[in-house]
């Protein structure tokens, strides 16, 4: 078909005949279709593809014409061309969703596509994604984060589980959890001690911003839980100093009494 007998073609076509078209015509003439497709005829035609025939037109749709394909599509249809999009029509994608489509959505994200979203989402969407991904995306997602976005996502979260989930997430990375961690209101930081485990505690406590452990550890639920915080906290500073004893120990076998009483004075100031 040549370019102009398809723009006139297009213009007359009926959704009925639109419907055929989408199971008859060959891969070249659907990309030469698309092109002239009004947003109305293309989400009618979009409707009818199978997955196959979907792959090769979602890559060509500009975002004028990705936006009229998604606008009345069903999650599950939105879902369907997840996985064709370039990287620029996702980014574009994801502006144009509606709550329900990016709810159901978020579900499927791959890693490539929650790197691209770390980058590209703030405010309310980006608290919406952290409240419905599933938990091994929600691990991945946070490393993910700046510190400013951890930081404006910890103000309004407060599911008990996602916040135990980012928090554990985050304790090898203590710059980021220092950022969670320190903006949770001391509600939110109060629940969070009182509900994580003994072991657990032992591994991340001393991680925590200490202004934010004291200012809640009179006030919570539990005083076992309050005493094993402090006995956390006292066990560190002990395998602290017992770790300097032993620098002091290895120095002074190392140096010269004078040489070594000048680093000792050195280290304790």
């Amino acid at each position: 078909l040549s370019n102009t007998f398809t723009k006139v073609l297009v213009e007359g076509l009926t959704d009925e005949q639109l419907k055929i078209f989408a199971n008859i015509l060959s891969n070249k003439q659907l990309r030469a279709l698309v092109d002239h497709l009004t947003n109305h005829q293309l989400q009618t035609f979009a409707q009818e593809l199978n997955p196959e025939k979907l792959q090769i037109i979602v890559p060509i749709l500009n975002d004028a014409q990705l936006e009229a394909l998604v606008r009345d599509l069903n999650p599950e249809q939105v879902k369907e061309i997840l996985p064709h999009l370039k990287v620029d029509q996702f980014k574009a994608l994801i502006k144009t969703l509606n709550d329900e489509q990016f709810t159901v959505l978020a579900k499927d994200l791959a890693e490539h596509h929650l790197t691209i979203l770390s980058k590209e989402l703030e405010g309310d969407q980006l608290k919406a994604l952290v409240n419905n991904l599933q938990e091994d995306q929600l691990k991945d997602l946070v490393n993910k984060l700046d510190h400013k976005k951890l930081e404006a996502i910890a103000q309004d979260l407060t599911d008990p589980n996602r916040i135990q989930t980012i928090i554990k997430s985050l304790a090898d990375n203590p710059g980021k959890l220092q950022a969670f961690a320190r903006n949770m209101s001391n509600k939110q930081f109060k629940e969070l001690l009182d509900n994580v485990g003994a072991e657990e505690l032992k591994e991340i406590i001393h991680k925590l911003p200490y202004e934010k452990v004291t200012a809640v550890i009179g006030d919570l639920s539990n005083q076992d839980q309050s005493k094993a915080i402090i006995d956390a906290l006292k066990g560190k500073l002990e395998e602290q100093n017992e770790k300097l004893k032993e620098v002091y120990e290895k120095l002074e076998e190392l140096l010269p009494p004078p040489v070594y009483s000048e680093a000792l004075e050195s280290l304790r100031s």
